[in-house]
């Protein structure tokens, strides 16, 4: 098992920054359908393994699942970027976007905590064009790139506002055809951690892998279609314990807000950023090739 290092979220200066983790987006789906039908499908000659979903409120739920580390290892993040676009591609026909449609990347998190800095690190690899298609309409005359934009939401323990009205606010002056929120997730089983991408089209439910759920970014609540993106990239120690003691271990109440994190996180955050915002660079801008 790799060496962890962990952040106690009862600290002061995590408080209010590490309450808004989500639980895995699969498992929300399970809380909440009790169960949905599932398929799975090994690629790249079992490097990869692709996980489809589909709950009971006809909402869909993807998971991209890697064997290999991502760090200096080129062939390993093309190969799980390609996966990447293909998700992504399914949902934008799913939901009906073209080439013309306003695409708003919502970018979570708390770039001082290593571990919750994946959405800032994403936006800061995107290539936004929106504001270049407001002046001239030149990328839209040559078909090349969509209408892209980005905001780095921060958490309320630092703004003072919540994701959701800041989330909220932009979408009636932007007017995008779709959200898409990508932010850290909470693993069930340490097999998972920073080893996965998971997409789901029923939004997204910040604090709600702490039990301090709050609005939930969603269609009903933005009137947007809205996509998440997560990579698990903490667990609770809780989780741990009872995943390798076999239940034998049953007072843990001194840990159980004690979130840990792989001691490498700072090469996985900016690995797993590299890999998604690349592969939505390629999906919306068909002028960019590699």
């Amino acid at each position: 098992m790799r060496w962890l290092f962990s952040y106690k979220s009862n600290l002061e200066g995590y408080t209010l920054s590490m309450t808004r983790i989500y639980r895995e987006l699969c498992e929300n789906a399970l809380l909440a359908n009790g169960q949905y039908d599932v398929k799975k499908e090994r690629k790249h000659f079992g490097k990869i393994e692709v996980t489809y979903s589909e709950g009971k409120d006809n909402h869909s739920y993807i998971t991209i699942a890697t064997r290999e580390e991502l760090f200096c290892n080129p062939e390993a993040k093309e190969r799980i970027s390609l996966e990447i676009k293909k998700a992504l591609t399914y949902y934008l026909n799913k939901m009906n976007i073209s080439e013309q449609s306003r695409i708003f990347i919502a970018c979570l998190g708390n770039e001082k905590i290593t571990a919750d800095s994946l959405g800032g690190k994403v936006a800061d690899r995107l290539i936004v064009t929106m504001h270049l298609n407001n002046q001239d309409g030149l990328f839209n005359k040559s078909g090349k790139y969509g209408q892209l934009c980005a905001v780095k939401c921060g958490v309320s323990g630092t703004t003072g506002i919540e994701s959701f009205d800041v989330i909220y606010g932009l979408i009636r002056q932007v007017k995008p055809d779709i959200v898409i929120a990508i932010d850290t997730l909470a693993c069930s089983s340490i097999l998972r951690l920073g080893r996965t991408v998971q997409f789901s089209d029923g939004g997204i439910e910040p604090g709600g892998g702490v039990g301090n759920a709050k609005r939930c970014l969603n269609y009903d609540s933005l009137k947007v279609p809205v996509l998440a993106i997560g990579v698990p990239l903490v667990i609770y120690a809780t989780r741990i314990i009872s995943e390798y003691s076999d239940g034998k271990i049953k007072d843990v109440s001194d840990i159980s807000d004690l979130v840990v994190a792989a001691k490498e996180i700072d090469y996985i955050c900016a690995d797993y950023a590299d890999v998604i915002a690349d592969a939505i660079n390629r999906t919306i801008h068909s002028g960019i090739y590699y």
